[in-house]
């Protein structure tokens, strides 16, 4: 080979290796300029990838059961409506007995039995939309509320009927009923149906109890605490943080890109 076809290649060799060599240091200054910057981020936001995934806050499950029906009750259709209407008057205040208690007339009975039936009827289907609930903790109390009332609006009207029937029968297969009269002391109602002790409050509504054991109201859920997972908001706040920091690393990748030719999606 010529002096000058070897000087020739022996350029052409540098400047392929310089170009190379440039790039590769390059790529690597910007991958480093990334990771620090996420890192340090992270480090200031408060950041912390293994609490962010996993917290949660139990709710009671019947609240958010109630205010749930009570916001979709308006949209419903008039059969849904009417067992939801059901629902909730377990929760309404009760402020003392509608008739004088002194002896069991037929109106008397007839409302303690109706009371009795809706207490039922709302501890079942409030346990069956619990378990029909998805597993894991829901995003908010907002998005707990929207998928309880279509997972209530799901439930085929002809279920709901029938619950409602096995409400009523269990009430009227009920033939002792014994009425507790108010004290000086409170405002509370109370009476029994069979094994069955109703008793309502101006404060929490109707709750009941099965044998001696609280059943239904104050929180509980067929004899249950039973509640719902909710994300709680110091990780809502955390994963917004995370989201702000890849949102920033990206701005940092494209600055890196702009100086040495490479943007972001490596290209």
């Amino acid at each position: 080979m010529k002096k000058s076809q070897i000087a020739t290649a022996i350029v052409v060799a540098t400047v392929a290796l310089s170009g190379c060599s440039k790039t590769g240091v390059e790529t690597h200054a910007k991958a480093d300029v990334s990771t620090k910057a996420n890192s340090s981020l992270e480090k200031s936001l408060g950041v912390d990838k293994a609490k962010a995934a996993t917290a949660k806050v139990d709710m009671p499950a019947a609240a958010l059961e109630l205010s749930a029906l009570r916001r979709a009750l308006p949209k419903m259709d008039p059969a849904h409506a009417e067992y939801a209407r059901a629902i909730l008057s377990t929760a309404k205040p009760v402020y003392g007995w509608p008739v004088p208690p002194f002896s069991l007339s037929p109106s008397l009975e007839s409302w303690t039995t109706q009371r009795a039936t809706d207490a039922i009827f709302a501890d079942r289907v409030l346990t069956l939309l619990h378990q029909q609930l998805p597993a894991g903790a829901l995003a908010d109390p907002r998005t707990a509320r929207k998928t309880i009332a279509g997972e209530f609006q799901a439930i085929p009207s002809s279920l709901l009927s029938s619950m409602r029937n096995g409400a009523e029968r269990k009430t009227n297969r009920e033939t002792t009923l014994g009425v507790d009269l108010n004290t000086v002391e409170t405002s509370e109602v109370a009476f029994r149906l069979g094994d069955a002790a109703f008793s309502g409050s101006p404060k929490t509504g109707w709750a009941y109890s099965e044998n001696g054991e609280a059943w239904f109201g104050e929180g509980k859920l067929s004899g249950q605490d039973m509640t719902i997972g909710l994300e709680s908001t110091i990780n809502r706040t955390l994963a917004e943080k995370k989201a702000m920091a890849n949102s920033h690393e990206a701005g940092q990748q494209n600055e890196a890109g702009a100086t040495t030719g490479i943007d972001a999606r490596g290209e």
